[in-house]
C-alpha cells in the first residue's frame, strides 16, 4: 500500500488555531537490524495536515499542504473524513493489479515470507506451522501506553482494542496471538507477531487481521508450506 499521511489532533498550543505541522518522514519497510541495510523500500514525504480544532466525534475536517510555507505551496480543498478507532492494513513486498499482495512479515531467522524468486534480490521463504512471524502493519489504533505523534516509538505498546486473526480462513489461538501493537523505533508502524497454526493450506493464504470492529483487507497473503 502507499505510505498515508498521519492525521494529527486540534492544536493543544492554540486552541482557536488549527495544528498545522511540517515533517520530514523518512519511512523504511522494517527487517532485523541486521538487515535493514539492505531494504531499499525508503520514501520521503514533506507536507502538512491541518485539522480544524474540536471536530465532531467521529469527523475531522482535514486539509492536505504540499511544499508547506514556501512559494510554491499548494492546498487541497478541506475535507471532512471519517476517523475510525482502527483502520488496519499489512504492509506489502509487492503490490499486484488483482490487489492479491504478500504481506511484509519476517521469520524468527530473518527471512521474508514468500515464493523463493518471486522478488528479485529477496531473501524469500514460505511459512509451515509453528513458525513465529512478524507481520508489518498499520492502522492498528491506539496502544497501551499512549504513543507520542511524531516520536519513535520508544519500546512495545499492544493495541488496546480486541484483536482476531486469520490465515486461509483458519483462526489463530489467543496463544498463537503473540504481539499486536507498535514496532519499537519507528513512526506510526505496528508490527503483529504471531505463531502459524496447524491446519493451515498449502499455497498463498488470506492474512486479515481484525482491531475492534475493523478488518484488514482480503488480498494480503502469506505463502504458507
Amino acid at each position: 500500500m502507499s505510505l498515508p499521511v498521519s492525521i494529527t489532533g486540534a492544536s493543544t498550543t492554540n486552541p482557536q488555531r488549527p495544528e498545522r505541522r511540517k515533517s520530514r518522514a523518512h519511512r523504511r519497510l522494517p527487517a532485523t537490524e541486521a538487515q535493514q541495510h539492505d531494504i531499499v523500500h525508503d520514501v520521503v514525504l514533506e507536507t502538512a495536515v491541518t485539522v480544524a480544532p474540536d471536530p465532531a466525534p467521529g469527523q475531522v475536517p482535514v486539509q492536505v499542504l504540499r511544499n508547506c510555507e514556501e512559494a510554491s505551496e499548494l492546498k487541497s480543498n478541506v475535507l471532512t473524513v471519517s476517523a475510525a478507532p482502527a483502520s488496519p492494513e499489512f504492509l506489502y513486498l509487492s503490490t499486484a493489479v488483482d490487489g492479491k499482495n504478500p504481506v511484509a512479515a519476517l521469520t524468527a531467522e530473518g527471512e521474508f515470507v514468500g515464493t523463493p524468486g518471486s522478488i528479485p534480490g529477496a531473501n524469500l521463504r514460505p511459512a509451515k506451522a509453528g513458525d513465529i512471524l512478524v507481520a508489518f502493519a498499520l492502522g492498528l489504533g491506539a496502544t497501551d501506553p499512549v504513543q507520542v505523534v511524531g516520536v519513535p516509538a520508544a519500546g512495545i505498546g499492544s493495541v488496546t482494542l480486541p484483536v482476531s486473526i486469520t490465515i486461509g480462513g483458519v483462526s489463530l489461538t489467543a496463544q498463537d496471538i503473540l504481539y499486536a501493537g507498535v514496532s519499537p523505533s519507528f513512526i506510526g508502524l505496528y508490527q503483529v507477531n504471531l505463531r502459524v497454526p496447524d491446519g493451515v493450506p498449502s499455497g498463498n493464504q488470506s492474512l486479515v487481521i481484525q482491531i475492534g470492529a475493523n478488518r484488514s483487507p482480503t488480498g494480503g497473503y502469506l505463502t504458507i508450506q
